[in-house]
């Protein structure tokens, strides 16, 4: 990573690394008196070590330069930026922090599409990209299948997907008829699926509709929302009474992680199989639990929010269909 601003790179690999993601070189430029930002993207674009490449800039003095090693980059390594000064009080402001001359905003987000900058909003949405980024397989292209035992969270998936310039497909006849045979009769019957509360019945279910979804030819990428509620309990038992803490652990927790574990590692098995982007939505993933953790450490991104999930979704069919265009 590189940034203008030491705070910047400082708090934003902190806060990753608190995730599991791991930077091997990062530099605040500070006003770039003498090595300037393009010095540093030259280096990235050409370390091998480096997989993802990310910036904080107020300002791009050499226009240029700065366009050429973003093209290098971007050739082989996702490229994210987050822009400061986009509003005159903040190009303001970067004059007096580095003495960039920020620019006009417009000009800078017609740089991006060319270069195949990835632009985000804030530090958080970032980490969010670089995480995606560094975890999932390109996708083939925008079409996204939704399976969940939770139905409202399957429709907030749904419009976080429209919103962001994404795709739910229609299921198959084929895909229909064969969740029919698993899946209570009152199932959703499209995508988004729902799985409903029978689930609880057959652990599988959740499972095997995944399956049918990765295998749907015109379903580029999965979003699942497992049911990780062990952090959730382990939340809930701080706040209640000593007399029922032992039981409520014994019973919920434990119960809860068992469930997870044999969903998650199936999960595991399918993402493998099939080879296309599978996402999860996780709750309280800021707690670390040992489920949101073994669901990452095999290549299953999970964030807290719809919005997150399709946010950097469609971020990465942007920068697949930029290579494609490029031929590269």
């Amino acid at each position: 990573m590189i940034a203008q601003s030491a705070t910047i790179v400082t708090l934003t690999t902190l806060m990753a690394s608190s995730q599991g993601i791991g930077f091997n070189k990062y530099v605040s430029s500070g006003n770039e008196a003498d090595l300037h930002m393009e010095d540093f993207l030259e280096y990235y674009a050409d370390d091998p070590e480096t997989k993802v490449v990310a910036a904080y800039i107020e300002g791009v003095r050499k226009g240029r330069r700065f366009i050429d090693a973003s093209r290098e980059v971007t050739k082989n390594k996702p490229f994210v930026v987050l822009k400061g000064g986009k509003t005159e009080a903040g190009a303001a402001a970067a004059s007096s922090h580095t003495g960039a001359l920020s620019g006009a905003d417009m000009i800078f987000d017609a740089m991006c599409v060319q270069t195949g900058i990835m632009r985000v909003s804030d530090h958080l949405e970032m980490i969010d990209l670089i995480k995606a980024f560094l975890l999932l397989p390109r996708p083939m292209g925008k079409k996204v299948g939704i399976v969940s035992a939770q139905g409202g969270m399957g429709v907030l998936m749904a419009d976080a997907c429209v919103k962001y310039g994404l795709e739910i497909p229609k299921l198959t006849e084929g895909s229909i008829n064969e969740l029919n045979t698993f899946l209570p009769y009152f199932w959703s019957h499209r995508n988004p699926i729902d799985v409903t509360a029978g689930f609880m019945g057959d652990l599988s279910a959740l499972t095997k509709s995944l399956e049918v979804l990765l295998r749907q030819e015109d379903i580029h990428s999965v979003v699942c929302l497992p049911q990780v509620w062990s952090p959730l309990f382990s939340t809930i038992s701080a706040q209640i009474s000593d007399e029922m803490q032992d039981l409520f652990k014994s019973i919920s927790v434990e119960m809860m992680e068992w469930m997870e574990e044999t969903i998650i590692n199936d999960f595991i098995k399918l993402k493998n199989k099939y080879g296309k982007p599978v996402i999860a939505i996780g709750t309280f993933t800021q707690s670390g639990s040992k489920s949101n953790r073994l669901l990452e450490e095999n290549g299953i991104p999970v964030y807290e929010t719809p919005d997150q999930v399709a946010r950097v979704m469609s971020k990465m069919v942007e920068y697949a269909e930029y290579l494609r265009g490029k031929d590269i």
